[in-house]
């Protein structure tokens, strides 16, 4: 999880070691020197109602010093103190030697940071997505790097929109969900450019889930982090082409490969629905 996530201790190990944990989007053990605990006061400081969210990939956020407090990236959330014209003064939570929270003064550059929310209109979401492409994918969260659901949810984070972690959750509780089963892959991809509205709408399959971004020559364009595309080599052995990143793809990633494996089809033949997200008080701005 990023740095200063708020987090909820529902128990500790018997050696104090290890801590189960529940945020906003997950539960697990952590261990507890990677935790602060905070008292009343410090919440009261915390929770000021306005924010900054960082809009660039792998930020440094120094203190007034120039030196090192944590790094950042598209999606995360910190208190805004102040902004002035070339940079953004935050608040960092740290540890103390007794393990009890304290706030710092952080300071980000204008460029690399919103005050929270970024208006959503395609200008915005093109940006978001262009910073995001590439970033490598990581199962889980693995190494600090995102999945296809941690993907969609920081993306849309940056806009003041929340979403569950998994990706089914992401599609069946909240927006207007639009059921694709049995339709005919000319159907799917006719339903989601009739239906779809580009930046603002996911598409799942069991397992996995994709931002709709637009069309072009009558094919879906989806932005997704993908791990790869299964292959059969003149032998018959099963393989994989490793993508590994976020990517922008049809629904047909692979196709053009001389060993891809239609047997288990692709992405539009999986699809099961999808998810129009619309952000509350900014979709009549915006346009």
């Amino acid at each position: 999880m990023p740095a200063n996530t708020p987090i909820f201790v529902c128990q500790l190990s018997a050696d104090k070691s290890w801590a189960l944990v529940e945020t906003s989007f997950t539960y697990g053990w952590i261990p507890t020197e990677d935790l602060a605990f905070v008292d009343n006061e410090f919440v009261k400081n915390w929770e000021t109602g306005r924010y900054a969210v960082i809009i660039r990939e792998h930020i440094s956020i120094l203190d007034e010093t120039n030196r090192f407090l944590v790094q950042a990236s598209v999606g995360h959330i910190f208190p805004l103190e102040a902004i002035s014209a070339d940079e953004m003064k935050i608040s960092v939570a740290m540890a103390d030697p007794n393990r009890q929270a304290v706030i710092r003064h952080g300071f980000v550059p204008v460029k690399a940071a919103a005050q929270k929310p970024l208006r959503f209109n395609p200008v915005n979401a093109a940006g978001i997505a262009n910073e995001m492409i590439g970033e490598p994918y990581g199962w889980g969260g693995l190494y600090d790097r995102r999945d296809c659901s941690a993907m969609t949810r920081d993306f849309f984070a940056v806009f003041g929109i929340w979403l569950p972690r998994h990706s089914s959750s992401q599609v069946k509780e909240a927006g207007l969900y639009v059921d694709l089963r049995g339709l005919s892959r000319e159907e799917k991809e006719k339903t989601i450019i009739a239906k779809g509205v580009p930046y603002l709408s996911l598409l799942w399959r069991k397992g996995h889930v994709m931002l709709y971004i637009g069309h072009k020559d009558g094919r879906v364009l989806i932005f997704h982090n993908m791990w790869g595309v299964r292959t059969r080599d003149s032998l018959g052995r099963e393989g994989r082409k490793i993508v590994g990143q976020a990517v922008i793809t049809t629904l047909m990633p692979g196709q053009e490969l001389t060993d891809f494996d239609p047997s288990v089809g692709s992405y539009i033949d999986h699809i099961a629905a999808m998810n129009i997200l619309i952000p509350e008080n900014q979709e009549q701005s915006a346009k």
